[in-house]
């Protein structure tokens, strides 16, 4: 996978978290959030 589709992928996914998480209120977000960057990095 090059640079580029990571950079869409990463911002996919936290776009998809970030509105799971604001429509739940989940506590543990932030830690799902890094998570993702870790996975995305």
């Amino acid at each position: 996978m090059d640079s580029r589709s990571r950079v869409v992928v990463g911002l996919l996914v936290l776009a998809f978290l970030f509105t799971v998480g604001s429509a739940h209120s989940f506590s543990p977000f932030d830690g799902i959030q890094r998570s993702a960057f870790q996975l995305v990095s």
